[in-house]
């Protein structure tokens, strides 16, 4: 039954001379406002702890007589507190992780800092005692409306690697007092808290403007909330045509020339999961435009914004199509200079082969030998001109798969019949197990996996003592068949298991046993075996042998322009 919602009141009794109370007074004044103002002061203490705590800086609250209060997120994660209690932060001794030749300019820093000075000054922590060894600190006196100082802000950024790093620094908002002063204090305080926000966006507005990628900030139902100059120049339209709408109706992402469903797409994953993701030039991605038809090749990265939960991602990218063109060249080079390279090859192949057979007259022992050292340096220059040839046509797309149903059992007796000469010199046999037994036959390209065994089997011989077998296993697992190829040989060592999958890369074990090698056979079979929608990696011990495994997904075929594909 009032117009105000909240009031101070006063009751005085009032007496007579007797000292007897004849009366009481009940003053009440209207307050609503300073209430409405102590909850908004409240809510903007609680936005402030909010906002250090979300701070990747590390920001120390020190009372006006030096002594540590508290700490925020950033700086017990910096400093690895993040198990001790707000009691034992207060015990911490914070100068224990500062290298102690800047231990007496922290402490004249601080006692200016106690006297109302501010200060700015690079600081070294000690080793072990923080993540970064370098930081940019400022101290800060907070005084109060007398002008004394009650707090001292300790803030902290790592300059270790010289990143960049926007410093968000605001100011405590104190609890209002019941008197209209404490009322504007607070008052002034939000108008400054809302200029430093604002002066905060701006910054990060300039930054997001002057990126020179292209930038899309989505909210957790795809909504476009951002879009920066430069996506708007990669997409030819201007971000308010854009902003509130779902970026899946905005533009379609594309694997090659297929477009990928909503589930496929990078930001769903993103978006399901938290986590962040980076496609480049090989997962040959394009982006295009609905409404004006326009693709290109794209780089993406994708990260999740975080809140409550998530509630949205930023999407980064990039038109990549001079660099498509570029490895498209490279790749037309490779093939190009490999087909030219083939041919005088296979002719000194051909006349070395003339020479040992006597087509050209005979020949003595010792010259023999000369031929058949130029024979054999001549046949390893072909098949390095063909592990090259293969290599551009996978990278280039222009393979052609073409499945038909394999007996993979037969197939890898086969291959290691194939081999059987190799074999023999060093006395080793290939062992095959299947399960089941008998195998089903299943759709394959028979040149295509025929490259991969053989490779595996090869490399397994190669780098086997003698004596030592080999054994190949496949397995049926649901639609996914998976084999292995493991050998007794010399192992990859730990240090270089990373590179193994490199082109021309050869671990110095491999070197010393069998100098003569590409390094391109293991590439080439990744590729492969990545190409049919497959996964390969290997376990391995140096002295004690290794196993490659990859798998075949066969749960389908599908047809696309002519060519049969293995469905993934």
């Amino acid at each position: 039954g009032s117009k105000h919602e909240w009031c101070s009141g006063i009751i005085s009794p009032i007496k007579d001379k007797d000292g007897n109370i004849k009366s009481i007074l009940f003053y009440s004044a209207d307050i609503t406002a300073l209430k409405k103002a102590e909850l908004q002061a409240k809510q903007n203490e609680q936005m402030f702890k909010t906002l250090l705590d979300a701070t990747p800086l590390c920001i120390k609250w020190f009372d006006n007589k030096g002594n540590l209060i508290s700490i925020n997120k950033g700086g017990r994660e910096e400093h690895h507190l993040e198990n001790l209690s707000d009691e034992q932060i207060k015990n911490w001794e914070y100068m224990e992780c500062i290298d102690e030749a800047f231990h007496s300019e922290v402490k004249s820093k601080m006692a200016m800092a106690l006297k109302g000075e501010s200060s700015v000054f690079e600081i070294k922590h000690a080793p072990g005692t923080s993540k970064g060894e370098w930081c940019l600190s400022t101290l800060t006196p907070v005084k109060n409306s007398k002008g004394e100082v009650e707090y001292v802000l300790f803030l902290s950024k790592d300059i270790t690697d010289e990143k960049l790093v926007e410093e968000e620094r605001s100011k405590n908002f104190k609890k209002s007092e019941e008197t209209k002063m404490a009322l504007f204090s607070i008052l002034e305080d939000v108008k400054e808290s809302e200029r430093n926000f604002k002066d905060e966006r701006d910054r990060s507005t300039a930054i997001i403007q002057s990126m020179g990628e292209g930038l899309f900030v989505i909210n957790k139902d795809y909504k476009t909330i951002l879009m920066n100059p430069v996506a708007e120049k990669l997409f030819g339209i201007s971000a308010s045509e854009v902003v509130g709408k779902d970026l899946r109706e905005i533009c379609a992402v594309l694997k090659g020339e297929e477009e990928l469903s909503p589930d496929q797409r990078p930001l769903a994953k993103t978006l399901a999961t938290g986590q962040s993701s980076s496609f480049d030039l090989e997962d040959n991605l394009y982006l295009k435009v609905r409404s004006t038809g326009k693709t290109f090749p794209m780089a993406l990265v994708t990260s999740s914004l975080k809140g409550d939960g998530i509630i949205g991602a930023v999407v980064i990218f990039r038109d990549i199509t001079a660099e498509k063109a570029l490895d498209e060249a490279k790749s037309n080079f490779i093939s190009i200079s490999s087909h030219q390279l083939r041919t005088p090859l296979t002719s000194m192949r051909w006349f070395a082969e003339m020479l040992m057979g006597g087509d050209a007259g005979p020949i003595t022992e010792e010259q023999k030998h000369f031929v058949e050292r130029i024979y054999q340096a001549t046949e390893r220059m072909i098949n390095l001109v063909n592990l090259l040839l293969q290599l551009a046509r996978v990278e280039a797309g222009r393979l052609k798969v073409e499945p038909t149903l394999l007996n993979l059992k037969n197939l890898t007796q086969s291959v290691a019949i194939s081999l059987k000469a190799d074999l023999d010199k060093k006395s080793q046999k290939v062992e095959i197990v299947v399960n089941p037994d008998p195998f089903p036959e299943i759709p394959l390209d028979q040149e295509i996996i025929w490259q991969v065994i053989q490779n595996l089997i090869s490399n397994a011989s190669r780098y086997s003592p003698e004596g030592k077998n080999i054994q190949v296993l496949i397995v049926n697992k649901d639609g996914l068949v998976e084999c292995s190829v493991k050998d007794q040989g010399i192992g990859i060592p730990k240090s270089q298991k990373d590179k193994i999958f490199e082109r021309f890369f050869r671990a110095d074990n491999a070197l010393k046993m069998v100098p003569e090698g590409s390094g391109l056979g293991l590439s080439l079979v990744k590729l492969l075996v990545e190409e049919w929608g497959g996964k390969i990696w290997f376990d391995s011990e140096e002295n004690k042998g290794t196993t490659f495994f990859f798998t075949i997904p066969v749960e389908g075929m599908k047809k696309k322009e002519g060519e049969v594909k293995l469905a993934v």
